[in-house]
Order: structure tokens, then sequence, then C-alpha cells
């Protein structure tokens, strides 16, 4: 499956600092509407099967603008792994050099979408889809990078790896000057960026140099760099995965124990799960979509309560559903596995 062969690619890390990137507030964020909440009692609908473009037999949904379009990444049936993009609805391949694989993680309002493309040298390769093109982001030679995530000023963030070292590095640019970039910095060496929202908190986690392996959530700004994120009583080390409004979603754990869901908002975390659920997208109400490892669901998380999501489509039989985003506008992105193994990206609203 492409979302299998996407976790197999190692990404991220860092080497030496250069200039901060200019240009960063330079548009004005485009306003979202107020963002949805689901009412605990509603009825989750799997309503919309996204058309896949001719040629295309899998994609899955790995990001959103918030409102109605979504990014991802799709398997042409000759092979290989490109990003694409739907647009009111409708599909399109995101430019891929010939020999490369390409993967979308993050879009804006402002129709730009950032993520990684693995070069035939065997690099990671951050790149920036603007105005039809694809866009090299600058970085250190022989370094590999993805860029996770872009608000609409064209804040894009992500994080660098170093094969020499295995050092991690949070790395930030500005879509105004993409060959630019700097580090992020943080409390401990080795660093990671996984969102940013409209008014430019980072969200991602550190490493604590005084504990080996201990990661810790984290939030921030390019000035002040990043902070830790308090953590849930009973755990001791998370990661902060996704950032809207005044929202950050992520997991949390003890030890080695099974991850769990958690959100904070302004820097106060609430438990939504005590084990085995995984984050991946929040919107601007707090509502939080992710998968439950126990029951083997994708699930929703509004105003606490649990809540999970259908798998059947109208068609091919499905096994199991994955989600990616949640908009503002309360409808979940994500894909089903059909038995075949094919995935199809797919829309849930709650009525």
């Amino acid at each position: 499956m492409i979302r299998s062969r996407l976790f197999s690619l190692a990404v991220a890390g860092a080497a030496a600092a250069v200039v901060l990137p200019a240009g960063l507030a330079a548009a004005p964020a485009v306003a979202s509407p107020g963002a949805a909440v689901p009412a605990a009692a509603c009825t989750w609908r799997l309503d919309t099967r996204l058309p896949l473009p001719a040629g295309v037999t899998s994609a899955v949904i790995s990001s959103t603008d918030g409102v109605a379009d979504f990014a991802g990444f799709a398997s042409p049936a000759g092979g290989g792994i490109v990003g694409i993009v739907w647009r009111a609805g409708q599909p399109s391949v995101l430019p891929t050099p010939v020999g490369w694989l390409t993967f979308a993680n993050g879009m804006n309002g402002r129709g730009d979408v950032v993520g990684t493309g693995h070069s035939p040298a065997g690099l990671d390769v951050p790149v920036l889809w603007r105005g039809g093109q694809m866009i090299e982001l600058g970085v250190a030679p022989g370094i590999s990078a993805q860029a996770q995530d872009i608000n609409d000023a064209g804040l894009i963030v992500g994080s660098t790896f170093e094969r020499a070292t295995g050092r991690r590095r949070g790395i930030i640019w500005s879509a105004a000057e993409p060959g630019k970039f700097s580090y992020v910095t943080a409390p401990g060496a080795d660093n990671d960026l996984r969102s940013v929202t409209e008014d430019g908190t980072l969200a991602g986690m550190y490493f604590d140099d005084a504990v080996p392996g201990r990661s810790v959530p984290a939030a921030g700004t390019v000035a002040a760099g990043l902070h830790a994120l308090a953590l849930p009583a009973g755990t001791d080390n998370g990661h902060a995965i996704a950032a809207r409004g005044t929202f950050i979603a992520g997991t949390a754990q003890k030890g080695v124990a099974d991850a769990h869901a958690v959100l904070w908002q302004n820097g106060v975390p609430t438990d939504l799960a005590k084990a085995g659920t995984t984050v991946d997208g929040v919107n601007s109400a707090g509502t939080v979509v992710g998968y439950n490892l126990t029951t083997r669901q994708a699930v929703v998380w509004s105003g606490g309560a649990e809540q999970p999501l259908p798998t059947s489509i109208s068609g091919p039989a499905t096994t199991t559903a994955q989600v990616g985003v949640i908009t503002d506008t309360g409808a979940v992105g994500g894909w089903v596995v059909t038995s075949a193994g094919d995935e199809l990206p797919v829309v849930w609203h709650c009525v």
C-alpha cells in the first residue's frame, strides 16, 4: 500500500545554520470560516468518494486547505508515487520529475502545496508546488529533508536528516524565498517540526539531551524557538503532530507503553484516550481525528468523546479506513482500503 511505502523512506535531519527566511508575513492570511464542532450524538457518514485521475489506482489524503480542498499522494498503474491535489473535488497530479517519487504533506488556502520528492540520487528533497511548478526548497548539500506544512503567509515547516550523524533538526522556509532556510532552536539538539498555524505557532518535538530516547512534545515560534508542552499526568514523553487555531494535537505515553491521543489548548493538555491511539489531524474547533489501535477503527474525538467512523462504501468491499485530516467545516478526509489492497480517498461528514 502506498501509505506504508511512504513510511519506508527515511526522512528528517540537518546541517549548518543559514539565514532566517524573509517575507514570512508578506501576505495576510486568508480568513477561514468558523470551525464546525460535530455534535456528540451526530451520525458520521462516509458519503463522498473522491475521484482518481486517469491511470491512478490508489490514493490517500494527507492534508487540507482547512475548507474543502485536499492533497495527498497516489500510485499510478505503472508504478511509482506522485503528489496529488483535489480542488473543488476534482483531482490533478502534481508536477513530478521523471524518476522521482513525490508526496504532498501540507497545503494552505492560497493553493500552495508542500511535501517531499524522493530523487533518483536517493535523497529526500523538500518541495513546494506553486503556480503549476515544483520548486525545490533550499537545504545544505547532501542533506535529506521533508516539508510538512505551510500556512497562508507562506511559512513552511519540516525537518532534516543528516545521514552521517543521524541528527534531526526542525527547519523553516518562506514560500517567498524558497532557496533560503533556517533551523528552529529547541532545548534538545535533535528536533522535528510537523505543523504550523495561521498565526505562526509551530508544533513538533525535541529529544531530551539529558534522557536518551525521551521525546518531548513542543510548540513555539520562529523567533522564540520551541519549548516543551506540558504532558498529561502519568506520561513522560510524546510528540505534537498537528496544530490549528489555539489547538495542538499529538500523542503521549509512559516509557515505551502504547502512545495515546492528547489535545492541547493554549498549552494545557487533555487526555483523549488512555492507550493505543494515534493522531492525524485537528481543526480550529479542537476536533481531532486519528486511529484506535485496539478497535482498529478510524475515529473522531469531539468534546472529549470518541466516535468511530464507518468503513463501508458503495462498490468494492473494504477492510479498514484511515483518516488524514479534518477541515474547519467539519469534513474528515482519509481513505478506505479495499479487499484487493487499493486505497481509495474518501470524505466523511457528520449529520
